[in-house]
């Protein structure tokens, strides 16, 4: 006999008979599970959700089921199976950082879609999964978050969600962790965007005129010819694809009654999602997960990232924070030089050297608080380079590079200072 708080799994497993959706991008999460399996990264096993399929269906048609999920008979959960790779190998901090970050962005995606979605488990790699992930995070601090529209179910459009190590605010200039609710509200936008193939709300189009010469009062005006796309100013919306303030909603507030306009968004959505049954009208729950889905599985696997403790630069200083226990370093820290314009610097790490780049990775550029905590750069290993582009403080152009090179550990700050 079945346990009562254990949900139906409603999608047929990998290689059964049972008809597919046409739109199902079975082939790409299969090479994921070649690859894991071929590097032997993890226990196949352990995995809740299979690697080659997009979503788990969670059904109840029982009442112990149904109370498990919180939901009622006619109800099933879609619980993505999520891939993600970054471009670093993240510390223990980081990592549980990462975790929480997801596990709240699967709340959220709870709450947007009425109990409809969330995430069912998440697998982070790296390097290795960057092709065939569906969230890539960069190391720069200044790439944009984006994706496409409907790209994990049309083949032909695949593209991972884009990233950076945090939400960069410009006016403030420093980046938001992906674990404070700008962070992870974020990226359930981008994934409404990437699996629910919806579009922004915040866009609207102006008619404009292009410069001409001027004319008499009396000459016939111009019509505009031209239409530009941009931002909207006062947004009349309560959906998450128009504002990420104060909404935790699908359906936008104008066009129509709620219900007409949920009935639009939802019809949409199961183009894809065929079992998806949303209440009628719009509400402003749930707001936590039901406790079958609140325990996120996590993996961390890795194809083999450097561990050196060791680093530094030679024209720039680098130093490397140590933690408790076996030091394992969250990045190499790099000190601003004092005769450059700090807004006005983008810095990478070139890998292995300058003459045979292998891999140069953008780190973006130094924030408001660098100057005096020092920049973290991620990815940098022993023997790579740094290379600075930048002003100087007279207004000249300048590039710095520097090698990483051996270090000194300093007791009193707890860090491995450059010689």
């Amino acid at each position: 006999m079945q346990d009562n708080t254990t949900p139906i799994i409603a999608t047929p497993a990998p290689g059964d008979d049972a008809p597919q959706h046409p739109d199902d991008p079975r082939e790409r999460h299969a090479k994921q599970t070649d690859r894991l399996a071929a590097l032997d990264l993890i226990n196949k096993t352990s995995l809740t959700i299979a690697l080659d399929k997009r979503f788990e269906i969670l059904s109840a048609d029982r009442p112990g089921e149904a109370a498990a999920l919180s939901m009622n008979a006619e109800k099933s959960v879609y619980a993505f199976n999520v891939i993600v790779a970054l471009e670093w190998q993240p510390s223990e901090k980081e990592q549980q950082q990462l975790i929480e970050a997801f596990k709240r962005a699967a709340a959220f995606l709870y709450d947007v879609t009425d109990g409809c979605m969330s995430f069912g488990q998440i697998v982070f790699g790296g390097l290795e999964l960057m092709d065939c992930a569906d969230i890539q995070i960069m190391a720069s601090n200044r790439f944009n978050p984006r994706s496409w529209v409907n790209a994990l179910m049309d083949q032909t459009k695949y593209m991972p969600i884009r990233v950076g190590r945090g939400v960069w605010l410009k006016n403030q200039r420093r980046s938001i962790p992906w674990v404070e609710p700008e962070g992870y509200r974020t990226l359930i936008h981008e994934w409404a965007h990437y699996a629910l193939a919806l579009r922004d709300e915040y866009l609207e189009t102006e008619q404009v005129l292009l410069p001409n010469p001027a004319a008499s009062a009396d000459s016939a005006a111009t019509r505009s010819l031209y239409t530009l796309i941009v931002p909207g100013i006062s947004l009349a919306t309560e959906s998450i694809m128009g504002s990420l303030e104060g909404t935790s909603e699908l359906v936008p507030l104008s066009s129509g009654n709620s219900a007409e306009r949920k009935s639009r968004v939802w019809n949409k959505i199961k183009e894809h999602y065929h079992e998806v049954n949303p209440d009628g009208v719009a509400n402003s729950g749930p707001y936590s997960l039901p406790p079958r889905l609140a325990n996120v599985p996590v993996f961390f696997v890795s194809n083999g990232y450097a561990h050196n403790d060791n680093g530094t630069a030679r024209a720039l200083t680098v130093s490397a924070k140590s933690s408790a226990g076996p030091r394992r370093k969250s990045g190499l820290m790099l000190t601003v030089p004092s005769y450059i314009i700090d807004e006005h610097c983008w810095i990478y790490v070139v890998k292995p050297n300058l003459d045979n780049p292998r891999q140069v990775i953008a780190q973006g550029t130094f924030d408001a608080r660098s100057t005096l905590d020092n920049f973290q750069l991620l990815n940098a290993d022993r023997d790579d380079w740094v290379v600075l582009v930048g002003d100087h403080q007279d207004g000249s152009p300048i590039v710095l590079q520097g090698k990483i090179a051996a270090t000194v550990y300093d007791e009193p700050s707890g860090e491995t200072r450059a010689v």
